[in-house]
């Protein structure tokens, strides 16, 4: 009789112990996945805005259509603009490149997001101008204020 009763009281310890782990690691990715939406939107506002906006310039000169830089200068006007804020809580958890750098120079880093989209606005003007020299000028600008942000606060892809 005893020796069924030990069995019985391990194999409920056992259950438990069962249950609540499978509900810690149930519960575990989600409250991962809610620190990291901060982290998931701003890269989707970098990819999907300013990395789509300076593909659809680049594309635009190539063909020569007009239609296409504007709409690639547009798209990183609106999301350049958009960065500090996507910015402003330190959240590092998920996949992320950005340095922790960003939240000490603050200031800094939406200084070089502001003269994104005011380089942006100047190569829609340009674009208007008809100007090959001045849209060429241009987009060299934007790509730099790219450039200054990847480079100071944007850490390299790791090689695989």
């Amino acid at each position: 009789m005893k020796i069924s009763m030990n069995r019985k009281k391990c194999s409920a310890v056992v259950i438990a112990a069962g249950l609540i782990s499978v509900f810690l690691f149930s519960v575990s990715p989600v409250a991962d996945a809610a620190e990291s939406m901060a982290v998931d939107a701003r890269k989707k506002l970098m990819k999907t805005k300013i990395g789509a906006g300076m593909g659809q310039m680049k594309k635009g000169m190539k063909a020569g259509d007009t239609a296409q830089m504007l709409k690639g200068a547009e798209m990183i006007a609106t999301a350049a603009v958009k960065i500090p804020a996507a910015f402003e809580k330190k959240e590092m958890m998920g996949k992320t490149r950005a340095k922790a750098n960003i939240w000490e120079k603050k200031s800094d880093f939406d200084a070089i997001a502001n003269s994104l989209a005011e380089s942006a606005k100047a190569f829609a003007v340009a674009v208007k101008s008809g100007e090959n020299m001045a849209i060429s000028g241009a987009l060299k600008s934007v790509g730099a204020n790219c450039g200054k942000c990847h480079k100071m606060y944007r850490a390299k892809k790791k090689k695989k």
